[in-house]
């Protein structure tokens, strides 16, 4: 018995387990524009709206949605946009339980996580997290608007015993101007990251901030991409908002030990080894410099002249060095920091050496030299040479007294080379000036510079130095320098700007005319080639395209067209897997390849639209199904050619229309693009075309969609109740809601328009409505005094949001006072089989709010019996196919009699649905099945058919 019972199970397996295929379209969603939106997270309105921008970009690139940006003022407008239609997903919004309450959905993952921070001036070298004393008696402000603020500040006073003044003001036009109205020295602030004027003195945490909308299917989706985005780069948000080591340095405060060693060691020496700043009055950018560093660490520098070369490694000080891997002998006791700004350094060579005779990788090139080369260098380049060292062949160097000496010594073939600081050089000195220098090699090379410590305990201090890096502005060090006029051009001579004049003036009287009209024909039709050329691939633009086709079409309105969209199946997993370089390799191969079959073709073009998306359009001038057949010919060949050229295989996927008289390019281009995305997931069809079963599709699609709001709102939906009969004492034990679309034509069934709700995420608002009728109208027989048997309805498969679910469907409950008893809620198998763990979870929270929960359509998906011991349902409904096969076939007998003894071992209650006869209904009674559902009891019934049916079998 126990084999039968197993080969049973392994052939039930067989015969009905099989894998159901899920369209999804992309569809265009409206969020509020970037640029006028009135944001939460940040005062600095320009940072977001570049911030969010970005973000949409990823979300277009890496999943099936397009977004369209809609004028929008602020959350509040956003979210009556949102009620009312006009957007589809809003963000920037913070967490609200009220809000959930009424229906909308919050991403699981957060759009931007701002931190508290307490900011002061970076001018301001008196606040720094290492001596918060400093902050007693100071005026600190926060935004008036969030109540929050003023609790963080008030703890911070009680736990570090501070006293200081805490001032609401206004925000609204930036905390910079709040400042210097009411006179505050510090501001506490929500910023992703600081902007260039201020300092962190101390961080607070974070603040979360999500997108918002009433689609569950539409964030589901969003959270499904950042998720996989954050599997691949776990900090790829705080990366688009600001280094990722900068922001974790910010979020560092000044510890303990931190502290004990800046009191300990301060003030600290610094040793200066450039000796430029003896050319300028303006400031010193050394002295400025450290002068910051100090009001973020609280360390009193020193600065003290000295050259590199004469530093000892038993000097307790800090000094530059370059940033390399491997450091050279003479500093490798010291620790380092990371780099705060990069040197530019030009590397000039003698007359018939180049800087290959100098790299590491031709080192073979040394042996035509019985010395060392030698590269001429002054003191202050004696920090860069260990970069040089790691980099180049072995060399010896010789320092001279300034740049003058070591390019004269080069011209002169004395060195081999040499090393100049290229602000230097463009400040004082002239390469031209050196005329065997003019046509050498010369080389721009980016040095990092790091700080080099050389103190007790030096990785407390190179912590601290890179928390006070971090803090100060993009490429502060460099920024010093402009300020201080360094790349001031020097000025020519008075005989050069006398011949620069004269032959600029006699040049423009002789090209002024000819040069204005030639130019702006010239840029005209650049400009023009560049609109209408993709850059990619050399086809046509889409804008391109479109302006061609509709000439065409113009042109030729008595012939046929025949528009044909291809895309590639799964082409942003190309890009994720293989890289954007290896999808922009097939693009430009699949370019080529439709040049090479339809170019040489009169009255044909291809363009490039969107991301994989291509366009062929060519007239008719043969037999329609030709060109048809033709055509996927030519793809399926293309296909092959392409997996051969890029060694990868891809799949082509192509929508086609025949247009005759249709002069609207853009129906074509919609109808191409349905028929395409009709077979984007089936294993077999490649090729469709946009024929009147489709365009039937279509219309259908399109009328549920426009008018799914308004049926809702009046009620044109009729939920109507099929009775359920115990198989033993042929009494009602229990009805289906069912659910049908009422209109002028006649009722639409379910399985036309249920799938489009479920597609444009609007099944949801159907499920609410039939759970308010049934709740309604057995709180009506309730109060009639008749005996109430259980209802089952159906569970949406985009009921993502548990917690949510349950409130929404017992504020229901209790508001109409029906007993859960009475109320059996319905998945079907396929949402099951689809995420086990999810629908196992979901089913036991349901179970914990005492609702019975039925499997509905068992046999018709894709799961296994293994399935009914993991998700723990009530009563499992058999699909009528069972019932059908058992009547035609001896196994299936077996088959259903057997899984129905399984489901019954297992403390289920079994039903089948689709009884139309007595003879079925006595062979369900024999194989233990204990209800039944179908014509032969009862067709679907209205109300008042169903209180009857009701009150005659009980």
């Amino acid at each position: 018995m126990m084999k039968l019972k197993k080969f049973a199970r392994y052939l039930f397996i067989g015969i009905f387990c099989f894998l159901p295929a899920l369209s999804l379209y992309a569809r265009s969603v409206k969020v509020p524009s970037y640029y006028y939106y009135k944001y939460h997270s940040s005062d600095t309105s320009e940072t977001s709206a570049l911030y969010y921008e970005d973000i949409f970009k990823l979300l277009t690139e890496g999943s099936s949605l397009d977004f369209q940006t809609v004028p929008c003022l602020d959350s509040q407008s956003a979210q009556a946009m949102l009620e009312s239609g006009d957007l589809d997903l809003a963000y920037d919004f913070e967490y609200s339980a009220d809000l959930v309450e009424q229906g909308y959905y919050f991403s699981e993952i957060p759009c931007l996580t701002n931190h508290v921070f307490l900011i002061a001036k970076n001018s301001s070298n008196v606040y720094n997290a290492a001596f918060l004393s400093n902050l007693n008696a100071s005026r600190i402000g926060y935004d008036e608007k969030e109540s929050y603020m003023k609790d963080i500040l008030v703890k911070f006073k009680e736990d570090h015993n501070i006293d200081f003044n805490i001032v609401a003001t206004d925000y609204s036009k930036g905390f910079s101007s709040a400042m210097l109205r009411d006179s505050l020295e510090l501001c506490l602030v929500s910023l992703p990251v600081p902007e260039i004027s201020e300092k962190v003195v101390y961080s607070f945490g974070i603040q979360k901030f999500y997108f918002v909308s009433k689609s569950a299917s539409l964030i589901q989706q969003i959270d499904a991409f950042l998720k996989e985005r954050f599997t691949e780069d776990p900090l790829f948000l705080s990366r688009m908002v600001g280094s990722g080591k900068k922001n974790a340095f910010l979020l560092e405060n000044i510890n303990e030990v931190q502290l004990d060693y800046i009191k300990k060691h301060s003030p600290v020496h610094v040793y200066n080894d450039d000796r430029f700043f003896e050319l300028t009055d303006k400031i010193d950018v050394k002295k400025e410099f450290w002068n910051t560093i100090s009001g973020f660490t609280g360390f009193d520098f020193i600065m003290e002249n000295r050259a590199a070369l004469t530093i000892s490694s038993s000097l307790p000080c800090i000094y530059e060095i370059a940033e390399i891997q491997k450091l050279s002998p003479y500093v490798n006791r010291a620790s380092y920091t990371d780099a705060f700004y990069s040197m530019n350094v030009r590397f000039i060579c003698a007359p018939g050496r180049s800087v290959d005779d100098f790299l590491m990788h031709l080192q073979y090139k040394e042996k035509k030299h019985r010395a060392l080369p030698r590269i001429a260098i002054t003191s202050e380049m004696f920090k860069v040479l260990p970069y040089f060292k790691e980099k180049f062949i072995a060399f010896d160097y010789v320092i001279y007294a300034n740049i003058d000496q070591c390019l004269l010594s080069v011209s002169k073939s004395e060195c081999d080379a040499t090393l100049v600081n290229d602000i230097y050089l463009q400040q004082r000195y002239k390469i031209d000036d050196y005329r065997k220098l003019r046509n050498q090699n010369v080389v721009l090379m980016e040095v990092p510079i790091c700080v080099a410590v050389n103190l007790e305990n030096p990785e407390i201090m190179v912590s601290i130095l890179n928390r006070a890096f971090a803090q100060t502005p993009y490429n502060y060090y460099n920024k010093l320098f402009e300020a201080q006029g360094i790349y001031v051009q020097s000025k020519p001579s008075k005989e050069k700007l006398w011949n620069y004049f004269f032959t600029a003036f006699a040049l423009s009287i002789l090209v002024l005319f000819f040069y204005t009209i030639v130019i702006m024909i010239h840029q005209t039709k650049i400009l023009q080639k560049q609109i209408n050329t993709d850059s990619l691939t050399g086809l046509l633009s889409l804008d391109g395209f479109e302006n061609e086709a509709k000439k065409l079409l113009h042109f030729n309105r008595t012939y046929k067209f025949l528009l044909t969209e291809i895309n590639i199946r799964d082409f942003s997993f190309v890009n994720r897997i293989y890289g954007p370089e290896k999808g922009d390799k097939i693009l430009i191969s699949l370019a080529k390849l439709l040049k090479q079959f339809f170019s040489y073709r009169s009255n044909t073009l291809i363009g490039h639209g969107y991301a994989d998306n291509f366009y062929v359009f060519q007239k008719v001038e043969s037999c329609e199904g030709d060109i048809l057949e033709g055509m996927s010919s030519y793809l399926t060949l293309i296909q092959e050619m392409i997996d051969k050229l890029e060694n990868l295989h891809v799949v082509l996927k192509s929508g086609n229309v025949v247009a005759f008289g249709e002069n609207d390019l853009h129906v074509l281009i919609s109808r191409a693009s349905y028929a395409r995305r009709y077979n984007h997931d089936s294993l077999l069809e490649n090729f469709s075309i946009f024929d009147d079963k489709l365009k039937s599709m279509r219309e259908n699609e399109e009328f549920i969609e426009s008018n799914i709001e308004r049926a809702i709102k009046n009620n044109e939906f009729v939920v109507l109740f099929q009775p359920k009969v115990n198989l033993e004492s042929e009494k009602i034990c229990g009805a289906e809601a069912l659910v049908r679309w009422k209109t002028e034509s006649g009722l639409i069934p379910p399985d036309l328009f249920i799938p489009v709700l479920e597609k444009n995420g609007l099944v949801g608002k159907l499920d609410q409505y039939v759970y308010k009728c049934v709740f309604r109208y057995l709180s009506q027989l309730q109060e009639e005094g008749l005996n109430l048997v259980p209802v089952s309805m159906n569970i949406s498969r985009l009921n993502y949001n548990t917690k949510l679910f349950i409130n929404n469907l017992n504020t229901l409950i209790y508001s109409c006072n029906i007993p859960k008893k009475y109320i059996e809620l319905e998945i079907e198998e396929r949402f099951a089989g689809a995420n086990d763990d999810f629908i196992k979870d979901f089913v036991e929270s349901l179970h914990k709010e005492d609702f019975k929960v039925s499997m509905d359509d068992f046999g018709a998906g894709s799961s296994s019996l293994n399935m009914l011991s993991e998700i723990p349902v009530d009563i499992v409904k058999f699909d009528q196919r069972f019932l059908h096969y058992a009547e035609i076939s001896k196994s299936s007998r077996i088959i259903l009699k057997s899984t129905i003894q399984m489901v019954k071992d297992l403390g289920m209650v079994t039903v089948c649905e689709g009884i139309e006869t007595k003879e079925q209904a006595d062979f369900l009674r024999s194989v233990g099945c204990s209800i039944a559902q179908g014509y032969y009891y009862s067709k679907p019934l209205d109300e008042e058919d169903f209180k009857a049916f009701l009150i005659n079998h009980q």
